[in-house]
């Protein structure tokens, strides 16, 4: 017999572990960021963060200021990418702003 503990049921999906693409091109085919295979600053791309965005500093108006728990994609010159599951499609900051690290990338999605 199956006794059941929780009410929720865990969704998981099968997200990878990402591609081996080095660097990401414009429409014309030139590489345009470049993106390493090894960690930076201990951070991959695909870690979920919590960041704190200071007022004034990301633009501005202060528009992006907040504090977000979004996936990262690093970049090797000290800067990244965080993708907001609400709002905004991407917001570019500083490795500095990432608070700590929520969860690191496995290869699935939870929901």
């Amino acid at each position: 017999m199956l006794k059941v503990l929780t009410n929720k049921i865990l969704q998981v999906k099968a997200t990878g572990q990402g591609g081996r693409q080095r660097c990401q091109t414009d429409r014309l085919g030139y590489p345009h960021k470049y993106r390493p295979l090894r960690p930076i600053h201990g951070f991959c791309t695909g870690d979920i963060v919590k960041t704190i965005i200071p007022k004034g500093v990301n633009t501005a108006k202060g528009v992006n200021t907040g504090t977000y728990v979004a996936r990262l994609c690093p970049y090797s010159n000290g800067r990244g990418e965080i993708y907001p599951t609400t709002g905004k499609k991407r917001i570019g900051i500083k490795l500095e702003y990432v608070e700590k690290p929520i969860h690191r990338k496995d290869g699935y999605s939870y929901a």
